[in-house]
């Protein structure tokens, strides 16, 4: 187990922090007496700048649209985290490709229909504060790839016999007696097979 060090080591006896509940406003003829007034800005240049508002995206927006929905089966994803997540679906084979990228807020769900048959891949980042052009989290990324293969298959209907397709539910998050782990992977690794990437085909 780490360590924690002692904050109040060093204080002194009899040390006090003063509190003010109004802040004193700074006296710039003053700073520019003291220390010269090269690069001392003037107080109509000085503007408080309000925090940003984190930005979230509402669950079902495409990053990446799917070229194609031709398929029949079907993918529900729970996001059962207290994080934002965008989720990628990506071919198994080689040269990796990314079908599409999905995004789901913190404890939403999606169901994504025209999945063609075939052997995928599940990748997703988590975070906070999405930034649109760089297609990343700002804040607590994190990136993980579904602990096995996502297998889906088709039959069409017949004479005799009616058409199947598969419907796969999974979570992003981890609970007990779950049955599809996830494991950790690099940024890199997840963004591998996106149009921009240079792996991509």
């Amino acid at each position: 187990p780490a360590n924690a060090s002692d904050s109040s080591e060093g204080k002194g006896a009899g040390s006090e922090i003063s509190t003010s509940s109004t802040p004193k406003p700074i006296d710039w003829d003053a700073v520019a007496q003291k220390y010269g007034a090269r690069d001392v800005p003037s107080a109509e240049s000085v503007q408080v700048v309000s925090e940003r508002p984190l930005v979230s995206l509402s669950t079902g927006t495409w990053i990446l649209t799917p070229h194609t929905t031709t398929g029949r089966s079907l993918l529900r994803i729970q996001n059962g985290t207290d994080l934002d997540s965008a989720v990628k679906l990506v071919t198994a084979t080689y040269p990796r490709r990314t079908l599409w990228t999905l995004y789901i807020r913190a404890g939403e769900e999606e169901l994504v229909s025209g999945i063609d048959a075939g052997t995928y891949l599940l990748r997703f980042a988590l975070g906070h504060d999405w930034e649109a052009r760089a297609k990343k989290f700002l804040l607590s990324p994190s990136f993980y790839q579904a602990g096995r293969q996502l297998d889906f298959t088709e039959r069409e209907a017949t004479a005799d016999e009616t058409g199947e397709y598969t419907k796969l539910d999974v979570t992003l998050h981890e609970f007990p007696g779950g049955n599809l782990p996830r494991k950790g992977i690099t940024e890199t690794l997840f963004n591998e097979g996106d149009p921009e990437s240079p792996t991509a085909p």
